[in-house]
């Protein structure tokens, strides 16, 4: 049985020209008796065939080309003048230059290479900034090595590197007055030292130092201190290395004990009594011990006491009291002349009296 040529689509009712095996249109199998399109009601739009369609192949994708959108054009600039920068430091520290020397130049030649304009141009561009800064200085120079401190700081820019340069200049000083240095010396130190502060101090110091030298590797006697003198920190830096007291208060504390009007003490006195105590109330108490005797005050260092009580006398009168019963009266009458202890009728507290007497006379 041949198929007939033309045949109708069960599923989607076309009308397919040929004798092929699926339909056209909806690309399904034909079924084994696929009805003629004579079985149907032909319409007037039906009676031609329509024309065959043949499948087209679908078209190949095209090929992504690469968006160049800016972050990948900034990428691109930032990695060429990054391995320009790269070659520049190497070629810069094979010829002596620092990689911030380099960058530095690289913002100030954009026509020339910066290991050239380092050689030719940066000794110029200083000279111009020791210049620029001797106005706003008022007079004081400025050295080579600060100048190119703040060049270097401040990327190759001329402007900016000025401002640097005076604004350190004028901290470097105010750190020097801060330690007592005049300001005019302290700019002059300054410029020799090339702007090193340690460096200038040593050198601001070295005058002031050499009295001391002189007197260290003298032969002579140190003079004594002068609590009058009008410089104070120098009296209390002397009273400090001298006597080694504690602290700087108990120096000032000393001092202004000697400097009372009328002080009847000196300065050992005091500064045993500073040493012991500071408390101002109890210092005086202790500078102005009464003798019983000669009622006189005296510092404590002054006074004399027995072993036996706490009575205290002045030396002066401690050393004529035991005399004079040493050389007039009984033995047994070397006792304390202000209390009359001990009682030294036993054999045994006699001898232990004796003993201690005989060290303090």
């Amino acid at each position: 049985m041949t198929m007939p040529a033309q045949w109708v689509c069960q599923f989607c009712t076309f009308v397919n020209a040929s004798s092929g095996p699926v339909c056209e249109m909806c690309n399904l199998a034909r079924p084994d008796h696929a009805p003629a399109p004579s079985q149907y009601p032909v319409t007037p739009a039906t009676k031609e065939p329509p024309a065959p369609i043949t499948p087209s192949k679908p078209a190949a994708p095209p090929i992504p080309t690469p968006r160049k959108n800016a972050d990948w054009l900034r990428q691109s600039r930032m990695k060429e003048d990054g391995l320009k920068l790269i070659r520049m430091i190497r070629e810069g520290e094979s010829r002596g230059f620092s990689p911030e020397e380099v960058w530095a130049a690289a913002n100030c030649s954009e026509s020339s290479e910066p290991c050239d304009w380092l050689r030719v141009e940066l000794p110029h561009m200083l000279e111009e900034l020791c210049e620029a800064a001797r106005f706003d200085l008022q007079g004081a120079a400025l050295s080579q090595q600060e100048a190119k401190e703040a060049w270097i700081r401040a990327g190759g820019q001329r402007d900016r590197a000025l401002i640097l340069a005076l604004r350190d200049r004028q901290a470097k000083v105010r750190e020097l007055q801060a330690v007592g240095m005049w300001g005019g010396q302290c700019a002059e130190a300054l410029r020799r030292s090339g702007g090193s502060v340690r460096e200038a101090l040593c050198e601001l110091q070295r005058p002031l130092l050499e009295p001391f030298h002189q007197r260290l590797w003298s032969q002579d006697c140190e003079p004594a201190i002068d609590v009058k003198h009008t410089d104070k920190q120098r009296v209390l830096r002397r009273l400090l290395a001298v006597f080694e007291l504690p602290s700087w208060g108990r120096c000032e504390l000393a001092l202004s004990l000697l400097q009372e009007p009328g002080a009847p003490y000196g300065l050992e006195d005091v500064v045993q009594a500073v040493r012991e105590s500071h408390d101002r109330d109890l210092i005086h108490r202790l500078l102005a011990k009464e003798c019983p005797i000669c009622i006189t005050p005296y510092p404590q260092s002054k006074m004399r006491a027995l072993t036996s009580c706490q009575c205290s006398v002045c030396s002066s009168c401690f050393q004529q009291y035991f005399t004079i019963t040493v050389r007039d009266r009984h033995i047994r009458e070397m006792v304390c002349p202000v209390c009359g202890l001990p009682d030294i009728n036993e054999q045994a507290q006699l001898n232990s009296y004796f003993s201690t007497l005989d060290i303090q006379v």
